[in-house]
């Protein structure tokens, strides 16, 4: 029961961590480009205590949770690259005078401070995730590695006895 609310508790963290830090630029960005934000920060949150802290996890103990997982990371890379090179593309296209009434994912008339914060969260947003998935695939490896050798120890030394 306490590792359930310990892993509620990072959860709640996650959440709380990625909506904080979207939080000042809200108001100068479409839902589109707030959604990526927050589900990349959040995803990032996760992937790194799971990472870290994977002997901790109730979620993580199983093994086929894990090789779940590790295959599921190759396409979500590839999904989260796509992603990244998308919503940094937004600062390519945008167009600061641009009249309110058109369509772009940063709003018109956003101050140079928020363009940058902006700047700087798409980019540790989309490569943050990525590596962390790079992270997460290899300690996943590791973890089934030590867990195979593990076994083979504990039937040989019974084989031995």
């Amino acid at each position: 029961m306490l590792q359930l609310a310990y892993e509620a508790l990072w959860l709640v963290f996650a959440l709380v961590a990625a909506y904080v830090l979207i939080m000042p630029i809200r108001s100068h960005i479409t839902d589109l480009f707030f959604r990526y934000l927050f589900v990349s920060i959040f995803f990032i949150v996760t992937y790194f205590r799971f990472t870290v802290f994977m002997s901790s996890s109730v979620v993580m103990s199983n093994i086929w949770v894990k090789i779940l997982l590790f295959v599921g990371n190759i396409p979500l890379f590839f999904y989260a690259l796509d992603q990244y090179y998308t919503f940094n593309a937004v600062f390519d296209n945008y167009i600061y005078t641009l009249p309110p009434d058109v369509y772009q994912h940063i709003l018109s008339g956003t101050e140079v401070e928020e363009l940058l914060y902006i700047k700087q969260l798409t980019v540790f947003a989309g490569v943050i995730s990525m590596v962390m998935i790079i992270l997460l695939q290899m300690r996943i490896v590791q973890t089934i590695f030590l867990q195979s050798q593990l076994d083979r120890l504990i039937k040989k030394k019974a084989s031995k006895q």
